[in-house]
């Protein structure tokens, strides 16, 4: 059974699963709250960190994981280093995301 959650947008619901809301509330949490990188990846599953971590070097141009510059752990964290965070493309849309999983006739 998938234990889903939902709240009121202006014209309908978005839905999103228990644990998927969670993980959007973390990580919108370590967005808004973090003061360092380390504060920031001590917030977050290992994925999202590499996630984050990515798009500050799309900035960079640094396509290889084995090339990524990784903030030192006493940085400023500053969310405008993220591609497309500043733009509202990162992190996803749950409204959007929900278009994936929710069957098309509901």
């Amino acid at each position: 059974m998938i234990e889903v959650v939902y709240y009121p947008v202006s014209d309908g619901l978005v839905l999103l699963t228990r644990d998927a809301a969670l993980e959007r509330a973390t990580l919108w949490k370590a967005l808004n709250t973090a003061r360092t990188w380390e504060e920031f990846r001590s917030m977050l599953s290992e994925q999202r960190y590499e996630e984050a971590v990515e798009r500050v070097n799309e900035n960079y141009e640094q396509p290889k994981k084995e090339n990524w510059l990784h903030p030192a752990p006493n940085a400023v964290f500053d969310t405008r280093q993220i591609d497309g965070h500043p733009d509202g493309d990162w992190p996803e849309w749950p409204a959007q995301e929900m278009l994936d999983w929710i069957p098309e006739e509901i």
